[in-house]
């Protein structure tokens, strides 16, 4: 039996969506040492049969990224990261950051040498909304489609262990 491949659903509202999360990996030397870049670029589309509308500050496209090994705050920063209070219907807009990893050895894992550590960040496309967003009276800001509204991308490198 094959399981057959589902359909995309287009949804009836607007759909802003996560269409794209491209990470190019580069190395710089400064004062001596080596500096991990990512070079990142994620493209939001509105998918949807409709546009989005919606007020400043409800809605926000960001590139995170997020340190695994550690919680709370501090995990997540914010490469980039802008406000679409409205998004024609197959409009896009594209992020683009840098975000640089110190301490940094060589990309990938491997057996880690004296002073060595493996490490992983995850890299995000992502859209948040406001909570009460779907309950604002506002049917023009609904995303009738929550489950295309983030990309990861897991990053392994080695680096300088920090202790």
């Amino acid at each position: 039996h094959r399981i057959p491949h589902p359909i995309p659903l287009i949804c009836n509202g607007p759909d802003p969506a996560v269409q794209v999360l491209k990470v190019d990996k580069s190395v710089i030397t400064r004062n001596g040492h080596r500096v991990g870049i990512l070079a990142i670029a994620s493209t939001l589309k509105n998918i949807g049969r409709k546009d989005y509308i919606s007020k400043r500050g409800q809605q926000s496209f960001s590139i995170q990224v997020k340190d695994p090994s550690i919680s709370g705050p501090r995990a997540i920063h914010i490469v980039k990261s802008e406000d679409f209070p409205t998004l024609r219907k197959g409009a896009s807009i594209t992020l683009r950051g840098r975000y640089e990893i110190p301490y940094f050895i060589e990309w990938g894992h491997r057996t880690p040498r004296y002073g060595e550590c493996r490490a992983t960040l995850i890299v995000y496309g992502t859209i948040t909304y406001d909570p009460d967003i779907s309950i604002d009276g506002n049917p023009h800001n609904d995303d009738c489609n929550l489950n295309n509204n983030m990309k990861q991308i897991p990053i392994k490198f080695m680096v300088g262990c920090p202790w």
